[in-house]
């Protein structure tokens, strides 16, 4: 099996409707167990996608 890391992007306001998306993804990560390579990050530039998306292959 690969090695394997999700990394979900976007930003969050606790309180907000996207505080409620956040907390609900973070439910379903959990149920579905996949928490030990999943990752909630912020929103990112513009560079730091295209780094990521460079590495990830």
């Amino acid at each position: 099996m690969r090695d394997i890391q999700l990394i979900i992007g976007g930003g969050s306001t606790p309180g907000n409707s996207d505080g409620r998306e956040r907390d609900r993804i973070e439910k379903i990560i959990k149920e579905l167990r996949i928490s030990d390579f999943t990752t909630l990050s912020i929103i990112f530039s513009k560079i730091m996608l295209n780094a990521f998306l460079y590495y990830s292959i």
